[in-house]
């Protein structure tokens, strides 16, 4: 009779380890759920276009869903636009699209690619327009 007990007692307490590993398991979020969230922020640094044209640039990344964000870009010029993301990880992804630069009256297609290391956005990005086609690079530090 003792040992059935101290099996049975064996039994329960490997069942409640195991649904305590699965439900703790089951709890954690994914990593893409903070993909978005690691790049929310505001960067200070440097616009360079082409390597002939420099500009401050503030950039205020907010998240628009957990693997996307938007980027709000304000040079030192005065220009202004948005360009969205999507993110994997710390890289992020500039698909083709349509982006207004009111300053400029130009309304560019805007592709590229970037990514945060420690607290520094790198971006590259190409802007089309017409048949000119823009190379920029930019560097910031998150504040």
């Amino acid at each position: 009779m003792l040992r059935i007990r101290n099996t049975i007692n064996t039994v329960a307490i490997i069942a409640i380890a195991f649904a305590s590993t699965m439900f703790a398991s089951s709890c954690k979020k994914s990593s893409s759920s903070n993909d978005a969230d690691a790049l929310v922020g505001t960067y200070y640094g440097t616009l360079v276009t082409q390597g002939v044209y420099t500009s401050d640039d503030t950039i205020t990344i907010t998240k628009s869903s957990s693997s996307s964000i938007v980027m709000n870009s304000r040079t030192g010029a005065g220009s202004v636009y948005n360009v969205t993301g999507s993110v994997s990880g710390k890289n992020i992804t500039i698909a083709s699209q349509q982006v207004t630069v009111p300053s400029l009256s130009e309304t560019f297609t805007v592709t590229g690619t970037g990514n945060l290391s420690g607290s520094t956005l790198a971006l590259s990005m190409t802007f089309v327009t017409g048949g000119s086609t823009y190379d920029l690079s930019y560097s910031g530090t998150k504040q």
